[in-house]
């Protein structure tokens, strides 16, 4: 019995293929501009304000950093006047989250804060600054 197959053909020129049956591209240049024409479309657009967002982030640590430098390597936790972190603070922007049971930290990088009525809480979570 004669088996009988279809034609396969170069998934980048579409030029037909002889040789293996698994033989995908005729040869390393379809395979090269394939794979790139691939990676080329998967790639994702950054954020347009991607910048302006990281400077913001960047900012509101350098706040943190120097209101509880020397305070928080002797005690855990140092409350910051509301008022002290200024209004270039910006508590909607940083990196990520940390729940405990106090509630609900905000942190930039390696500083946390929680805000409560009339102060922020700011922490260290040295864990979160490890990639």
């Amino acid at each position: 019995m004669i088996e009988t197959t279809a034609p396969r053909h170069c998934k980048q020129c579409e030029k037909h293929l002889l040789g293996r049956s698994d033989q995908i591209f005729c040869n390393d240049t379809c395979r090269n501009t394939f794979n790139k024409q691939n990676t080329r479309q998967q790639k994702v657009a950054p954020h347009p304000h991607q910048k302006a967002i990281f400077k913001i982030i960047q900012h509101n640590y350098e706040i943190l950093i120097r209101l509880s430098k020397t305070e928080i390597s002797i005690f855990k936790e140092v409350p910051i006047a509301k008022d002290r972190l200024g209004a270039d603070f910006n508590p909607n922007y940083f990196t990520s989250t940390v729940t405990n049971k106090k509630g609900t930290w905000s942190v930039c990088f390696d500083r946390g804060w929680l805000e409560t009525e009339h102060t922020y809480i700011i922490h260290d979570f040295p864990e979160k600054a490890s990639i």
